[in-house]
């Protein structure tokens, strides 16, 4: 594990989610009298009202937010993209794992990890097109492969950028 300094974990004013094209700027309220951080989202800001002064609190509130806008933004592109490769999900899950970006499981659960909102569009719409076509194949044999090319030409370097996209993920998440 890292071990970061008190400066690198600062609290973010902004934050520039590249994958949905949106930036939030994020105001802290300070509330007395409360051991708890509440988020609140509208019009391109976030407001984070509470005991603004504990770090993690303030992270664990972003990290909610996060994944409930994820939730919000991801089932409307992988709707499209599941019409296009033609294979639907029975449920979405946002997580914040640390080491993959998503995954399918034979029950039907698509997952997405809700970091794929700090990288790029291309980057996010391949993942999506990854895991989709694991409907098909729930394996990374030659069909499968195939199947992702037929909707992203360019996999084998989206899939190998992926691999150095952790860094574009910011500290004071405390994923990477």
């Amino acid at each position: 594990s890292k071990i970061y300094t008190q400066e690198a974990f600062e609290l973010p004013n902004y934050i520039n989610l590249l994958g949905i094209d949106q930036q939030f700027k994020v105001d802290y309220i300070y509330k007395e009298n409360v051991n708890s951080v509440r988020y609140q989202s509208k019009k391109g800001r976030v407001i984070l009202t509470g005991k603004i002064c504990d770090e993690e609190l303030c992270v664990s509130a972003l990290k909610r937010w996060l994944a409930n806008l994820a939730r919000s933004e991801f089932k409307i592109i992988l709707l499209k993209l599941s019409n296009l490769v033609g294979n639907s999900f029975s449920k979405l899950q946002i997580r914040g794992q640390r080491s993959c970006w998503g995954s399918y499981s034979s029950s039907g659960n698509l997952s997405l990890n809700y970091c794929l909102l700090f990288l790029n569009p291309i980057q996010l719409r391949y993942v999506m097109i990854h895991e989709l076509c694991h409907i098909s194949h729930l394996n990374h044999s030659r069909k499968f492969w195939k199947l992702v090319e037929k909707y992203e030409p360019n996999y084998k370097e989206l899939d190998n950028g992926l691999n150095n996209s952790w860094d574009k993920i910011p500290v004071w998440l405390g994923i990477y």
